[in-house]
């Protein structure tokens, strides 16, 4: 079940310490139909903003108190790799640890296209849906028209945008005049169909694990780089630098014994080889370009 303004309550004293009966609608329908099925989820469109602006008081408390399993978030709303983003996302992955609701590591938003926010995706969007995927405990979601939206450093016409289909305006600025138009972003779409069969290879081993950091979500450092693997360890190690300009060298504690590492996969598909040098139980990295993403393994423990 997908709750449309999930964020909403009502309530100026904020979220009761112990909910009342039928504290909120959306909650009820799914305790309802929770009677009759094995299972049933509800997935929660809020946007995880501060306590009182988007309703009264805190959003994740009151997620919690109507039952839902996840909610949508913002990072959409964000350039990758800025402050913000790594603000947030170290933030979402607070909740995702301590409270029942677990944020999304959202790629794009059909409510996000639109001419107002064409800088949110002008760089990373291979890094976006990268990191969705292969955080094996970290729900992700992806709206229609990602994997061909073209770039667009000036708005482009309106038919290029799912958003302002959905006002279905005839006159003003806000019109469409004719059919959605999909863009023809070649290079975003071949990166995507690669990151995709890196899935297929990976997604099926790291399914049941959980994510080990080793370079976390971090807002103050100089540049935005993580890096992570899984618990249990299945020999693959993922890399991510969200920068649009700078290429990133980093020392990684990889902590596994006898690791022989190769490059399996890199969304620079002209990479030749990746650089890297290995240093007791660490990592040295080298030349991670900008924007690029790394999966490694360790030829010991993941066949191809």
């Amino acid at each position: 079940m997908r709750g449309d303004m999930s964020h909403v309550q009502m309530r100026p004293e904020g979220v009761p310490p112990v909910p009342v009966p039928y504290y909120d609608p959306l909650g009820e329908v799914k305790k309802y139909i929770q009677q009759e099925v094995p299972w049933f989820g509800y997935f929660a469109e809020s946007f995880l903003a501060p306590p009182g602006v988007m309703a009264y008081g805190d959003e994740v408390a009151h997620l919690e108190a109507s039952f839902a399993d996840t909610t949508l978030g913002d990072l959409q709303s964000m350039v990758p790799g800025s402050e913000l983003f790594m603000t947030h996302f170290s933030a979402y992955w607070d909740v995702l640890q301590n409270s029942r609701v677990a944020p999304n590591f959202t790629v794009m938003t059909g409510d996000k296209d639109d001419p107002r926010f064409d800088a949110f995706y002008l760089h990373g969007n291979e890094a976006r849906l990268f990191t969705a995927l292969f955080l094996p405990d970290m729900p992700s979601y992806q709206a229609l028209g990602f994997e061909q939206r073209d770039p667009h450093p000036v708005p482009a016409p309106n038919e290029y945008y799912t958003k302002l289909y959905v006002f279905c305006m005839e006159e003003g600025e806000k019109a469409t005049h004719g059919p959605y138009q999909w863009g023809q972003n070649g290079g975003l779409f071949d990166s995507i169909q690669r990151i995709r069969a890196a899935a297929d290879q990976c997604l099926p081993v790291i399914q049941n694990t959980v994510t080990r950091w080793l370079l976390p979500p971090n807002p103050a450092t100089d540049l935005p780089v993580i890096a992570w693997t899984t618990t249990p360890f299945h020999g693959l190690l993922f890399l991510q630098n969200y920068s649009a300009t700078q290429a990133a060298s980093m020392t990684i504690p990889v902590q596994e014994e006898n690791a022989t590492w190769e490059c399996i996969f890199s969304t620079h598909p002209k990479k030749t080889e990746a650089q890297w040098t290995q240093e007791g139980d660490h990592l040295v990295i080298h030349g991670l370009a900008p924007g690029e993403s790394w999966i490694l393994r360790d030829k010991n423990r993941f066949s191809i």
